[in-house]
């Protein structure tokens, strides 16, 4: 699949996901698990929407399903439990709510690691603030891009991915970078 394609499937699914979570916050429980379907439906049929939906109010489930195909190569359907690589998507959520965290004084954005993690290594916790993580200026070093990430990724450890314990890991380990970056990047990553 070309860049272009899997960045248009994206945005089909992220548009359609948005969509009915916008008309499911604006109507309450009162949206019906039939109308959900119809919605979805008519987007995957228009070719806007191609993945899994899951759609609660309060502690109820309203509507779970899924649209087309995980692998359209190998016509793999997508299920209600298909997982799917997000990359960088998290990030502003993340952001959103460590930001949320500070207006509520929870946390305070230039706070060191080591106030919130004060068993984690004290030469990078009392030297990387919560504002740099969320700059992506801590000088953390660029983990995706070692040897064994292919080998790595993909397995579990203790409830936790092998990918979390593998970053851990080598953050553990890694100097960080002498020059801090202030370019956007895929580095510190840690929250």
């Amino acid at each position: 699949m070309s860049r272009s394609s899997s960045g248009a499937k994206f945005l089909k699914t992220a548009g359609a996901g948005f969509l009915t979570a916008i008309l499911c916050s604006c109507t309450g429980a009162s949206i019906s698990k039939h109308k959900i379907a119809q919605i979805l439906l008519q987007y995957h049929r228009d070719g806007r929407f191609s993945g899994s939906a899951l759609v609660g109010y309060g502690d109820t489930v309203v509507y779970e399903g899924a649209f087309g195909f995980a692998d359209e190569t190998w016509k793999i359907r997508n299920t209600p439990t298909t997982r799917f690589q997000i990359g960088s998507l998290t990030k502003q959520f993340t952001a959103a709510l460590i930001l949320d965290l500070a207006q509520k004084d929870r946390i305070n954005l230039d706070a060191t690691l080591s106030t919130y993690l004060p068993d984690y290594r004290p030469d990078a916790a009392d030297a990387i603030t919560i504002r740099q993580l969320l700059g992506h200026s801590a000088g953390v070093p660029d983990f995706v891009h070692r040897p064994d990430i292919m080998q790595i990724s993909g397995y579990s450890c203790g409830g936790f991915s092998i990918w979390t314990v593998a970053i851990c890991g080598s953050l553990e380990k890694a100097d960080l970078e002498h020059k801090r970056i202030s370019l956007w990047s895929s580095r510190d990553r840690l929250l």
